[in-house]
């Protein structure tokens, strides 16, 4: 039941006023009320929530909350992407998304595929950094034609060849059997 309002506070949240933080403080009652039956789902509508008001610092604290209060839900990947996709969202710079990533990693939670894509919404000279560590440190991987599309493609498309052949050796990393080379001929680059 928790879960079903939080949700239906996101939907809310989503459609009301910037700035109006009416449905922000009456998730947070909700959850703080029914703590013992608040679980990861719920937890991540009540981020959402929290972002969709622009209540980013009660945000911050409902995630410490999860990290380090027992009464609370433990954060899962899922809760980690909630987080990563508005920090990405919001144009935070890289050390600020590595961080909630390093949180996530402090906490044992691997990341999903859906976090790895999250981070391929980040700005180019990041996005490939994001996802290395993240494969380095887990084996998580993101959607092979999401990251074909956004960090080789897109960059042979802007006539980054350079980092183009990177990304691929990177791509060569998570999927030692891929061919990348007919990406690179599309656009007339040799990938060696």
């Amino acid at each position: 039941v928790v879960t079903n309002i939080l949700r239906a506070c996101r939907r809310l949240a989503r459609v009301a006023r910037p700035g109006d933080a009416g449905v922000a403080v009456f998730a947070l009652d909700v959850a703080e009320t029914h703590l013992e039956r608040l679980n990861h789902l719920g937890a991540g509508a009540l981020l959402e929530v929290l972002f969709a008001s622009d209540r980013r610092r009660d945000a911050a604290f409902v995630l410490n909350r999860l990290r380090t209060e027992e009464a609370w839900p433990k954060p899962t990947a899922e809760v980690f992407g909630i987080v990563v996709r508005d920090l990405i969202l919001r144009g935070e710079p890289a050390e600020v998304v590595e961080d909630a990533l390093v949180h996530m990693a402090n906490d044992a939670v691997a990341p999903t595929p859906r976090v790895l894509d999250a981070c391929l919404a980040a700005p180019h000279a990041v996005q490939l950094s994001l996802i290395q560590r993240l494969h380095a440190l887990s084996g998580a991987r993101p959607s092979y034609d999401l990251f074909v599309e956004r960090c080789v493609s897109t960059n042979l498309a802007e006539g980054n060849g350079d980092e183009a052949r990177r990304a691929a050796y990177v791509l060569e990393q998570m999927w030692p059997d891929a061919d990348v080379s007919s990406v690179f001929e599309e656009y007339g680059e040799e990938f060696y």
